[in-house]
């Protein structure tokens, strides 16, 4: 009896009960914010992660995962955020219903193609997620890995260069941290891109200095 109820209060201490959080919204990425240092996970919804990059339908990468972030931002700044929240995940992260005046959150990341339907936990987004499909809207304008696989490892390609002659700097991780190259440089034919260590493709050096690489030394 003594050991049933110890393992019940174990599991009531992982149960926040429905309640709200309001104020003024700090995004982290397309589907996690904060409020009040609480931490908010936009429930029924899996947004790209912050480093994840897709394809164009004329497969040039782009950050979807950036932007992701910033489609969040844009519909929440100036705004009052207010979720409704029912329980924390294993990190501790409310999982929310969440609205900036009277936009659902959750719905217009799925709408707009900045996420996807979780249906592991949710069906509740899939109607809004045929209608970013059909619409080719967000991720759905080229080729994407759903970000729970991409957690998990896989990526749209390794060690190939994108079909386009636009974006052709290697952002390469090493030693010396994240350095690019443009195919001026003399490790350029050397350096391989390998995705799944974080390295990608550039089609400016803005772009790669503005992602955190910086040029090779000469």
């Amino acid at each position: 009896m003594i050991k049933s109820f110890a393992i019940f209060i174990l599991l009531l201490g992982n149960i926040s009960f429905a309640g709200e959080l309001a104020g003024t919204a700090t995004i982290t990425d397309g589907d996690t914010l904060k409020i009040h240092g609480e931490k908010i996970r936009l429930d029924g919804i899996d947004a790209p992660e912050s480093a994840q990059i897709c394809l164009t339908s004329i497969n040039k990468p782009y950050p979807c995962g950036q932007n992701a972030t910033l489609f969040l931002t844009s519909i929440t700044e100036h705004k009052t955020a207010r979720c409704e929240t029912s329980v924390k995940d294993r990190y501790g992260r409310h999982i929310a219903t969440c609205f900036a005046d009277n936009i659902n959150l959750n719905k217009a990341m799925v709408l707009n193609g900045h996420a996807l339907a979780y249906r592991q936990y949710s069906k509740r987004y899939i109607k809004a997620e045929e209608t970013a499909k059909a619409k080719q809207a967000g991720m759905w304008q080229g080729n994407f890995i759903a970000p729970w696989q991409w957690r998990k490892g896989e990526r749209l390609s390794q060690n190939k260069q994108p079909n386009t002659n636009e974006c052709l700097i290697k952002g390469n991780i090493g030693n010396s941290g994240k350095i690019y190259h443009t195919p001026a440089s003399q490790w350029y034919s050397r350096t391989k891109i390998n995705e799944a260590k974080g390295e990608r493709w550039f089609c400016t050096e803005e772009e790669a200095l503005a992602a955190g690489w910086r040029a090779i030394k000469k």
